[in-house]
């Protein structure tokens, strides 16, 4: 899949995403091809979204920044729904909205009411009726990524409007005019920069104010196996860079046995990997993944910690006994 894309002059890395691409559009076909032959596609709503942001420098629509950042190119993403009958081909719709609207708008389509407070509005009106977007009241949205223990205000945010997005509440860009972020009118616009400002202090103060940033803790209860990734990561140095280190908060409901699958980057030297109730193991050069059997945890909460030669690993697996 990706032999096309090198040829055609893209570095490995490229290729490799582009041959997943197509991978994924052929897939996507299939998909489409399966509801028709079984006669139901009429009666199944297809919804396609991506992930947000590439993470090389790459084609992206002329959008700045990257993943992990709250540009446009950091954030924006397609969203694609077919219904034949419903929504008819070639609607766009040019309103804002974000993950949290598929919920509502799916509940809208299939008739389905609810009385439970909902974070996002159905984009449905603008899906079937193509007057809806001139009546359709703007809203103001509130973006922020974090790889910490807990948010810092402003740190890689983000406040959108129809037109207007402060970045990190400082720089203020008018996506209507400027969707490539180059021109910051935080200087000329000062009124809009402390209009969004003071909507993200009162949004940072609601989000904030009754669970904390405790993370739920990854239960070990004998029944389901456990993954540990670098995603559920805590600490000040948990990232996805090779060196980087973070620990698990985990909560044992069931002592095991466990088998324990260890996977982390192969070196050319010997290691030793440290692990909570694992210990100290070497690790000979060139070993990639570890075994271990027969592992009994201590009931309770604990945190997870586990790295190789200092820096941390890919993941770790926790299975019992069937």
């Amino acid at each position: 899949l990706a032999e096309p894309y090198r040829k055609m002059g893209l570095d490995d890395v490229t290729a490799k995403i582009y041959g997943m691409i197509k991978n994924i559009d052929d897939n996507v076909g299939l998909l489409l091809a399966h509801l028709k032959a079984r006669g139901i596609e009429r009666e199944t709503i297809v919804v396609f979204m991506t992930d947000n942001g590439p993470q090389q420098k790459r084609f992206n629509s002329g959008l700045r920044g990257l993943k992990g950042t709250t540009y446009e190119g950091g954030i924006r993403v397609p969203l694609l729904m077919r219904w034949p009958g419903k929504i008819a081909p070639g609607t766009v719709v040019d309103r804002l909205g974000a993950h949290i609207d598929i919920a509502p708008t799916l509940l809208e389509a299939v008739g389905v009411r609810t009385t439970s407070k909902m974070d996002g509005r159905s984009l449905w009106p603008l899906l079937t009726d193509p007057k809806a977007a001139s009546t359709w009241s703007d809203r103001t949205m509130f973006l922020q990524w974090h790889r910490g223990d807990a948010p810092v205000a402003f740190e890689n945010s983000a406040v959108l409007t129809q037109r207007y997005k402060l970045v990190n509440g400082k720089e203020l860009y008018d996506l209507e005019s400027d969707p490539a972020e180059a021109k910051d009118l935080a200087a000329q616009e000062a009124g809009m920069v402390r209009q969004l400002r003071a909507s993200y202090e009162a949004w940072f103060q609601d989000v904030s104010s009754t669970r904390g940033y405790e993370p739920p803790r990854i239960v070990f209860d004998g029944k389901s196996p456990v993954l540990l990734t670098r995603q559920d990561w805590r600490g000040p140095k948990a990232a996805w860079t090779p060196a980087a280190v973070g620990h698990w908060e985990v909560k044992v409901e069931a002592a095991g046995p466990y088998r324990v699958s260890l996977l982390f980057a192969p070196s050319d030297r010997p290691r030793v990997l440290t692990a909570t109730w694992l210990g100290e193991r070497p690790i000979p050069a060139g070993q990639w993944r570890l075994e271990v059997d027969d592992v009994k945890l201590p009931l309770g909460s604990a945190r997870f910690e586990a790295n190789v030669g200092g820096a941390g690993l890919t993941y770790v697996w926790f299975r019992t006994r069937l």
